[in-house]
């Protein structure tokens, strides 16, 4: 019952190659997931892509998280993609009914949030590092 409730909800979406499928900064209304195609996740302090990702992936649940709603990064397509997109609004209506599966859908969103964080600090670390380096030698 869960899952026809929320396939009803969801909108197909396509993108070209060099789209930009959301910037960072946006306030996040959905969860996209990756049908075909590859999409990257770019820094924008660095503007560099921090993370590819590709068919079978997900990303935008942030958006799931209350006070965490702002997007992070900017999600750039690589490719031709088809997406589904999932808005928070939605989900949160069907899931009224679904206590225990809103519970685990929100924790592994934390987790997986608390995962990309990590990754996205240490490369934060590395691109100061790589920075500081070219300076001293003049690169």
């Amino acid at each position: 019952r869960l899952l026809s409730r929320l396939l009803e909800c969801i909108v197909p979406i396509q993108r070209g190659p060099g789209d930009h499928i959301f910037q960072a900064g946006e306030l996040g209304k959905d969860v996209l997931f990756l049908i075909s195609g590859e999409v990257d996740m770019i820094e924008p302090e660095t503007r560099e892509i921090v993370a590819s990702l590709r068919k079978g992936s997900y990303f935008g649940e942030n958006a799931l998280i209350p006070g965490q709603e702002r997007r992070t990064f900017t999600v750039r397509s690589r490719s031709w993609c088809d997406m589904l997109s999932l808005s928070a609004r939605d989900l949160k209506v069907v899931l009224q009914n679904y206590p225990e599966s809103e519970c685990m859908i929100r924790l592994t969103a934390r987790l997986r949030w608390a995962r990309l964080h990590s990754t996205i600090e240490a490369h934060q670390v590395v691109s100061r590092a790589r920075a500081r380096a070219a300076l001293v030698t003049g690169e």
